[in-house]
């Protein structure tokens, strides 16, 4: 029987093999094996996105966070350069809020905001007396980095056509330069051992604010030709929110005016009704709250149907209320105030060099008040002398008294 088989044995040639194999290798190319979903997780993650090195640190924050907890994470959002926690903030908690971002204007977003922490933090450090010279150049190269990447994902994002998209990035990062810019030039005034320093980051933050603003104007007239649909909604979008906020402010105008006596409305009537600088011959200047001229130049577009233009208007009034925002939030941060007064005495006053001046203050106040306390009853009958000459002036219609005018008129001008 074996023999029998043997006599049927056959044997494949080396070139049989070979087309064989080939053949089989063009099938399973044909027809490859399709890997299950979590294979295909597995394999990106860890042989594609985090192979490129900026999504390295977002990789091993994401570990750290894990393993230690969110508490060092959240400590480190405030710390500084010199600081312990800085690297985790910078080199763990920003590269996860930029890997977060999927959109181009969402990118551009975080670039303008990374890009502002750096300006934040020089200030801060300037105003504890740790802006040193490496410090301060780290930072200004970190901010010229992140502004770069704001304008490339802001480009990108123009062409992907979110234009109303990119108009409120830039508005807003717009809005935040200069407010800055005025700060540092404040602070370098009041801190003179960080003058340099500060003045340098200054001219810096001052060029991006025109490149910015020139970027958004550039923007915006693109905008303002526009009277689509996606423009129309955004355009009335916008006006619910400048509305809201005008109604606030308008709110509290009235709730101030309300609470005036009826000694300063008299007396603002009379200011009212006797202008010197109109007696010179100087026109009257008025400057409008340009939330409010925003409110209305918008609307007016935008009930004759020209949506960009409206778009536009509202945006330039958000505008102003971003700028007053962060001017706040930043004056608050740094503890730091500036003085208004008159000509050469207006100055910018260290809210903890004022308190030392405060004390002193309160001191020399202190020894006079028993001789301001024996003048108060003088001042009140004179003061009742001259209400009397008004009223009695003002009942018979005769030429407004001497001593009355005197009073009020260098309050009108500024005197």
């Amino acid at each position: 029987m074996k023999n029998r088989y043997e006599q049927f044995e056959y044997k494949l040639t080396q070139e049989e093999r070979a087309d064989m194999r080939a053949r089989l290798r063009f099938f399973m190319a044909e027809h490859p094996v399709e890997p299950s979903a979590f294979e295909r997780f597995a394999r990106n993650f860890t042989y594609g996105k985090a192979r490129r090195s900026y999504l390295r640190p977002a990789l091993a924050g994401m570990l750290i966070v894990f393993l230690v907890g969110g508490g060092t994470s959240y400590a480190a959002a405030d710390a500084l350069p010199g600081d312990i926690l800085y690297a985790i903030k910078t080199r763990v908690n920003e590269p996860i809020t930029s890997a977060l971002a999927l959109s181009p204007e969402a990118k551009a977003s975080v670039s303008a905001t990374l890009a502002l922490k750096r300006i934040e933090e020089a200030e801060v450090l300037a105003s504890e007396g740790r802006l040193s010279f490496e410090t301060r150049v780290e930072l200004e190269s970190k901010f010229e980095e992140y502004v770069i990447e704001f304008e490339e994902k802001t480009a990108l994002a123009e062409k992907e056509d979110a234009i109303e998209e990119v108009a409120d990035v830039q508005s807003d990062f717009e809005a935040s330069l200069k407010v800055h810019a005025a700060v540092l030039t404040e602070l370098s005034s009041v801190i003179p051992e960080a003058e340099k320093e500060l003045a340098s980051i200054q001219r810096t933050v001052a060029a991006r604010v025109a490149t910015v603003e020139s970027a958004r104007t550039t923007v915006e007239n693109t905008i303002s030709a526009k009277a689509d649909k996606k423009t129309k909604d955004a355009a009335e979008g916008k006006k619910r929110i400048v509305e809201r906020e005008a109604s606030g402010r308008s709110i509290s105008s009235s709730a101030r005016s309300a609470k005036a006596s009826e000694p300063e409305i008299a007396s603002m009537t009379m200011m009212m009704a006797v202008d010197p600088a109109a007696d010179m011959g100087i026109p009257a200047t008025t400057t409008r709250d340009p939330v409010i001229e925003g409110l209305e130049t918008g609307s007016a577009a935008f009930e004759v149907g020209q949506y960009g233009e409206a778009f536009t208007k509202f945006q330039s009034a958000l505008r102003a209320l971003k700028q007053e925002k962060v001017d706040q939030d930043v004056r608050k941060r740094l503890n730091f105030n500036v003085g208004q007064g008159d000509g050469d005495d207006e100055k910018n006053e260290w809210n903890s060099g004022a308190n030392e001046k405060k004390g002193n203050d309160e001191n020399e106040k202190k020894n006079t008040i028993d001789e301001d306390a024996r003048d108060e009853d003088g001042d009140e009958k004179k003061s009742s002398d001259d209400g009397d000459t008004w009223k009695a002036a003002s009942s018979t219609g005769s030429t407004l008294p001497i001593k009355p005018l005197l009073n009020e008129v260098p309050v009108r001008v500024g005197l």
